[in-house]
């Protein structure tokens, strides 16, 4: 009788252990759902969070990038009367055009140094005179103030880098069978390694207290 107690104990252990590794197989799929539900509102809020950074870095950029449109304009008015100099990219002649702003010399340049066909090429692109040309470059040319926002503008761009890569891993992929598998496998050998000593522990404490009971 002893021998078949204990038999049928140990197939219904068998049987508990089958259970739980179905149960714990059928449990990837809620728990496959909660992960994708807690991914997609992370993503979403990232992707607030990005075009947020974003409206503000665009901006920060819009006096800048205007600033930079009327600077190439005037490289390639230049450039159509072959007027640009030794200067390749519009940078480089804003560069140079921007020094002779600072140290005043526009007018003194357009009054006598400057040779006749660069002041008509100057005045067929749209600058009347000396003033009107000196205007053009202090109204395009970038302040302290721009320069700083350029600056937070790098900030941001690397704050949204950033914010990207955090993106990336926050894309769900739903468990292949493989994955569900080990999964409800590693439940199997948690609850176990977990059951095993209690249930000597329980049959101690079932031994002790039918002992205790003996008269």
């Amino acid at each position: 009788m002893k021998a078949r107690k204990v038999i049928a104990r140990e197939f219904l252990i068998l049987v508990a252990h089958g259970a739980l590794f179905v149960l714990g197989y059928m449990a990837t799929y809620p728990v496959d759902f909660i992960d994708k539900r807690i991914k997609e509102s992370a993503v979403k809020e990232l992707e607030r969070y990005i075009l947020e950074k974003g409206d503000s870095a665009e901006l920060l950029l819009k006096p800048f990038k205007a600033k930079e449109e009327r600077r190439i304009w005037f490289y390639q008015q230049m450039e159509k009367y072959e007027a640009t100099g030794n200067y390749s990219n519009s940078n480089e002649l804003w560069q140079r055009v921007e020094t002779l702003n600072k140290s005043d010399s526009i007018i003194q340049n357009w009054q006598g140094r400057w040779s006749p066909s660069l002041t008509n090429v100057l005045k067929e692109v749209g600058f009347a005179d000396a003033v009107s040309f000196n205007t053009f470059i202090e109204s395009n040319s970038y302040t302290q103030e721009e320069i700083d926002s350029r600056a937070r503008v790098k900030t941001l761009t690397d704050q949204i880098d950033e914010i990207y890569s955090k993106k990336s891993f926050q894309v769900h992929y739903d468990m292949d069978m493989d994955e569900r598998l080990d999964f409800s496998l590693i439940c199997l050998i948690v609850v176990g390694a977990f059951a095993y000593p209690v249930r000597y522990l329980i049959y101690a404490i079932r031994w002790s207290i039918a002992t205790l009971r003996e008269k």
